[in-house]
């Protein structure tokens, strides 16, 4: 028996046999990893203690991030050998039992279009894979304009990120509101002092002057507050809200965890998707009981806060934020490198899965790499760094990976029907 493994046609099998093994160990590994991931996403107790309420709603960045979870959970059920009816059923109990679990976790809201939502992620996964065969190997015109797709699909990605960022003002009527009532968030024990958007003052309830606010808001004037600091928060706790029609948001200021937290109306909360809070660690340097004064200002792509007219930071969105519209309301801009460089590797995944290495594909990579060069010109977010270049780079030949090994896939697959 062991001859068999060292002389020609034995070494053939045992490499077969490490192969299969090989295979099937990667295929049980993503069956545990891809389940605790989404259990991980869905799970993780939210920033407040409300849970066990239904909610009948239907968010578009909710739906969004509902599908992406479900589509490799889908399409791994292919690999695990489970027909479309039994994929699809496996994922949609997998579904209902994570909601049913949200009414138990803090902060977490279970909906029945969640569900829905999951259940349509797992059906354009297994649809994906099962459809392998015919987009994989495809003529020549077919693939050309299947990448061709793919390319203006990642470059358009790129631009919606960039436009969600927009800032945009709801319009008439406007009023601020000290210490508002603000979903998610508690109530802040400090005192505003007194408010200003540039030459205008702002008090606490009350109407404001239409025409003064717009001019205000078009010449980017700065937001300055006066403040005595309560006791230290946990959780994001209100300050003010400078809003609009529909009390939809022009400044909303909070704090928590010693940090300022602010987020602008945009094009995002609009649509139904994220706007991100920015956040800045500065109130270390001021002790309950104590005044202080801050000062907000819209730069281009970002915000920049000053404490006490001494402090200055600014804080700026790239290309690579754009899964923060999706993601919620935690915003870290410290702490971006790794999930801004996974971001822009999943828009490019799909290229290269449908790339063929060469001159031709050199024209593909166009229509995302001028929305990465050009995009920022715009104003609307700052240059990507390196590493989210780097995060580009690695979705392309990652891309290349994945659809060579879905080429091999489909061909044993036919092999052994």
């Amino acid at each position: 028996m062991f001859a068999n493994w060292v002389d020609p046609s034995g070494a053939l099998l045992g490499a077969r046999y490490c192969q299969r093994l090989m295979k099937r160990a990667l295929i049980g590994l993503g069956a545990v990893l891809l389940p605790a991931l989404v259990l991980l996403g869905t799970l993780t107790p939210g920033t407040t203690s409300d849970s066990g309420a239904w909610h009948l709603r239907m968010d578009a960045a909710d739906s969004v991030r509902n599908v992406l979870f479900f589509v490799p959970l889908g399409a791994w059920t292919v690999f695990l050998g489970l027909r479309t009816k039994f994929g699809l059923l496996a994922c949609l109990i997998f579904s209902g039992s994570v909601e049913l679990a949200q009414m138990w976790v803090p902060g977490r809201f279970p909906a029945p279009a969640d569900v829905l939502a999951n259940t349509a992620g797992a059906s354009i996964g297994i649809g994906l894979v099962r459809s392998a065969p015919i987009w994989l190997a495809s003529n020549p015109a077919t693939l050309r304009s299947l990448q061709w797709f793919c390319a203006t699909a990642a470059a358009f990605m790129l631009l919606a990120s960039a436009a969600l960022f927009q800032v945009v003002s709801p319009g008439f009527p406007y009023h601020c509101d000290y210490r508002p009532g603000v979903a998610g968030m508690i109530s802040w024990s400090g005192r505003v002092l007194g408010s200003s958007l540039g030459n205008l003052r702002v008090s606490n309830s009350g109407l404001l002057d239409q025409v003064r606010v717009d001019a205000e808001l078009a010449a980017r004037s700065p937001l300055r507050l006066e403040l005595v600091r309560g006791d230290r928060n946990e959780h994001d706790a209100t300050i003010l809200m400078l809003a609009g029609r529909e009390h939809d948001e022009v400044w909303l200021v909070a704090e928590g965890h010693d940090e300022i937290s602010l987020r602008l109306g945009s094009r995002a909360q609009q649509l139904g998707f994220y706007g991100p809070m920015l956040r800045f660690d500065v109130l270390d340097q001021v002790a309950p009981g104590e005044r202080f004064v801050l000062g907000l200002q819209r730069v281009p792509a970002g915000v920049s806060l000053t404490l006490n007219d001494a402090v200055s930071l600014e804080r700026v969105f790239t290309l690579g934020d754009g899964w923060r519209h999706f993601a919620g309301l935690e915003t870290d801009l410290r702490a971006r490198t790794l999930p801004n460089a996974a971001w822009l590797a999943l828009l490019l995944v799909p290229l290269g899965t449908v790339g063929r290495p060469g001159r031709r594909f050199a024209l593909l990579l166009l229509p995302p790499l001028v929305g990465l060069l050009a995009l920022p010109a715009t104003g609307l977010v700052a240059p990507s760094p390196p590493s989210e270049w780097f995060g580009a780079a690695l979705g392309i030949g990652a891309g290349f990976v994945l659809g060579a090994a879905l080429r091999r896939f489909s061909t044993s697959s036919a092999a052994a029907a």
